[in-house]
């Protein structure tokens, strides 16, 4: 018996180390091979200011009227909810445009919670309703979004970083770039970038520790969303994780931006977007085979 169950392991062992290595290799292969690395270097080649200029710390916007673009229900929560919470004590008015409303299965159950959420925080909502992983890009998307920005005739936009380590993140930052293009915005206005997944190289910081429970709250009110991880746990670490940019003791949790006005944003954002096709800046099946709209 004890044979057997040495074997067994020895076996198990085995073939894990043999797993193992056949994903390394595909890992090495895959990032060799990956086609938005040299967009990538040319984005974070600007952003490399951080050598020689601290990020500013701010309290909130200066704006009044702030928009927050949404590519799904809870990203305005995770990556700039304790800044909003800031904002809306300061008088501004604040409103979320979702582009979609998550997986069709939970679209009724988001839209829902986002109602929730919005009540509970003080802001007022807005749906697009596009699919997930099915953001469009041709002129049509291109008004229906700048009808919801001048509607609102915001001060400062809110929206996931470029490099933001999900499609429709990118997606809604590519949307934005050619409604600007196209000459659809009626004025210009403040860009403050989040992030959600991935680490910005920021030139702005909110200290959120006194509002750092309340955003665990309003996160916990995604209750769709638990199933997958506890995300105001995942969040509170990531801003922590923040907290080293500044050096007072007590600020425990930062939110980071990168902030722009919005020509400088767009042009920044072409220089990932003009030179390469779909294949080289999404990941999905559905958008990667996207010809250029």
């Amino acid at each position: 018996m004890g044979n057997t169950v040495f074997i067994k392991e020895v076996i198990k062992n085995f073939l894990a180390l043999l797993w193992g290595r056949r994903a390394y290799k595909f890992f090495i292969k895959d990032w060799i091979s990956l086609e938005d690395l040299a967009g990538c270097q040319e984005v974070l080649a600007t952003m490399r200011f951080t050598r020689t200029l601290e990020p500013l710390t701010m309290d909130r916007p200066a704006g009044r009227r702030l928009l927050i673009l949404a590519p799904h229900p809870d990203d305005e929560t995770l990556g700039a909810g304790g800044t909003i919470l800031k904002a809306i004590r300061g008088g501004a008015t604040v409103r979320t445009v979702y582009v979609t409303s998550g997986r069709p299965s939970l679209a009724q159950k988001m839209e829902q919670e986002a109602l929730q959420v919005s009540q509970s925080v003080g802001y007022t909502t807005e749906f697009m309703r596009y699919s997930l992983h099915d953001v469009p890009l041709e002129r049509k998307a291109q008004e229906k979004l700048a009808e919801c920005i001048n509607r609102f005739d915001p001060e400062v936009v809110f929206l996931p970083f470029l490099l933001d380590d999900h499609d429709d993140h990118r997606r809604v930052n590519h949307l934005l770039l050619l409604a600007y293009q196209a000459h659809l915005l009626k004025r210009p206005f403040m860009i403050w970038a989040f992030q959600v997944y991935s680490t910005v190289f920021p030139n702005v910081l909110v200290d959120i520790t006194g509002v750092a429970e309340e955003k665990a709250k309003a996160v916990n009110l995604w209750s769709s969303q638990k199933a997958s991880r506890d995300w105001a746990h995942y969040i509170l670490g990531m801003n922590a994780f923040n907290s080293r940019l500044l050096k007072k003791p007590g600020q425990n949790y930062v939110e980071t931006f990168f902030v722009l006005p919005c020509e400088d944003y767009f042009s920044f954002c072409n220089l990932y977007f003009e030179k390469r096709g779909p294949k080289a800046y999404y990941h999905s099946n559905y958008l990667r085979v996207q010809k250029a709209e």
